[in-house]
């Protein structure tokens, strides 16, 4: 058993120990040298007694290809990758990666490459294989950890990105190793010669106009010229950064439970922040705070522009206004004092109206585009059984009655019940006659809501929320 396979044995056996469900390990096989090593490695243990893949194990090792589509050499990469399985008997599933043009994080501003995109739609795929006993290896060595840290701190990235790749995370319902991490790529290309391993190259990985080949053929060969432990170095630095990253994180998630906002109306109270008391805060924790709590909402990473957009645009905004600021499909909006992470709503109609008689306690009406409504027998104050209503959304000029309140215009009712600018034009109104007899998360409207009718409430839930109905304050 040579060094690499010993190490990889070391490091299973130790990972497994903090999850003993894990049955299934999963290699990401491309067919290049890096997951071609891996792979034999893996197969190797299985014929090692009292390794993690032995027969009495009860583990199975399998491996998957993700094929892009984007080179027309990608069959013939598919065809090598199920021989080389097929000769080290471990079953091989391949599957078909869309990669779809998508917008890149929204402070670039610009279209992700291909090779960004490959990967969103790479680790789709990773994502949507794994269960919770699984876990996918991937064979990511020393310099690619470098290349990640270099790229990253080119970039601009804080202790977090210089942290690196980390050896073993969460990915989806499933686990994500890299057991090489701390072996340099000519490890592995020792361990290739050594077993006359055979494998796929990819020219586009010579092609110096991207980033990573770049410093990867033309940088790093000479730093390593003057700094032969360069990789060393720079993988202890990593290590240095992740703990850091994890004290700045420790001190965000202190930081948000102090700036808990309360309850906006429609909104999760995870979604929201105080941003008086985010302000209240020194400068480089409102940076950190809002960074974790925008990358956790989002799960997109969060940069200093769109950040220092935040704190210059939407904090100090009018306590009247309604700034907002895109993010990654959500949108950071502010209201009244604070700031709220909702996602991109899909589009509605104005005009939609629909005439409903709810029969039985939760009945569901869908809204094109605006989530759903729910009837649910309710106490004295609701609409009676049996009424016929017409839902539709606002027009200008309506006008509603509160019960033991004047008549008054809907538009300042919404304002001082506390329904959010962008909520307000999306509001199902439950009408008779023309006339708005209940208001989704306010109640009942009227003369009739001074009647004691035992009968129906409404509640709406917005296109953005799964569980909770929204509830509005005074």
């Amino acid at each position: 058993m040579n060094d690499l396979i010993q190490s990889l044995q070391q490091q299973l056996e130790e990972w497994l120990l903090h999850v003993p469900h894990v049955n299934r390990l999963v290699v990401a096989f491309s067919g290049g040298l890096d997951s071609t090593v891996l792979l034999h490695a893996c197969a190797a243990l299985r014929e090692q007694r009292g390794s993690p893949l032995d027969g009495a194990s009860e583990r199975t090792l399998e491996a998957l290809h993700v094929d892009h589509g984007l080179s027309p050499r990608a069959p013939e990469w598919a065809s090598h990758c199920r021989r080389q399985c097929i000769d080290l008997n471990v079953p091989l599933l391949c599957q078909a990666a869309r990669v779809a043009a998508m917008p890149d994080d929204m402070l670039q501003g610009s279209a992700k490459v291909p090779e960004a995109r490959a990967r969103d739609a790479r680790y789709a795929a990773f994502t949507r294989y794994l269960d919770k006993h699984s876990a996918l290896l991937m064979a990511h060595h020393q310099d690619d950890q470098a290349e990640t840290v270099l790229l990253r701190l080119l970039r601009g990235a804080g202790p977090a990105g210089l942290a690196g790749m980390p050896a073993r995370r969460s990915l989806g319902a499933g686990q994500l190793w890299r057991p090489l991490l701390e072996h340099p790529r000519s490890v592995l290309e020792d361990h290739a010669r050594q077993y006359g391993l055979s494998w796929v190259e990819d020219v586009s990985n010579a092609d110096t106009r991207m980033d990573r080949n770049y410093l990867r053929h033309q940088i790093l060969p000479l730093i390593g010229e003057r700094w032969p432990d360069w990789r060393q170095s720079w993988q202890l630095s990593a290590q240095h950064c992740a703990e850091a990253a994890d004290l700045v994180s420790g001190l965000a998630r202190k930081d948000r439970a102090a700036i808990q906002a309360g309850p906006v109306p429609f909104t999760s109270a995870r979604q929201c922040v105080d941003g008086r008391a985010l302000i209240a805060l020194p400068p480089e924790r409102q940076r950190n705070v809002l960074r974790h709590w925008l990358q956790r909402e989002t799960g997109a990473p969060v940069g200093a522009r769109l950040l220092s957009r935040v704190l210059r645009e939407v904090l100090p905004a009018r306590a009247d206004a309604a700034p907002e600021v895109p993010l990654a499909g959500h949108r950071l909006r502010r209201h009244r004092h604070a700031l709220v992470v909702c996602r991109e709503l899909p589009p509605f109609s104005r005009d939609w109206q629909e005439i409903w008689r709810p029969e039985k306690n939760g009945e569901v009406l869908v809204l094109p585009g605006n989530g759903r409504l729910v009837a649910r027998s309710t106490a004295p104050g609701g609409v009676p059984s049996g009424t016929t209503v017409t839902l539709r959304y606002r027009r200008r000029g309506e006008r509603c009655q509160l019960p033991g309140r004047p008549e008054r215009a809907l538009s300042r009712v919404l304002q001082e019940q506390g329904v959010p600018v962008w909520w307000r034009d999306r509001l199902p109104l439950v009408t008779v006659s023309n006339e708005v007899i209940w208001i989704p998360g306010v109640g009942p409207s009227g003369p009739a809501s001074a009647m004691q009718h035992s009968g129906w409430a409404f509640d709406w839930y917005p296109p953005d929320r799964e569980r909770e109905p929204g509830h509005c304050g005074g």
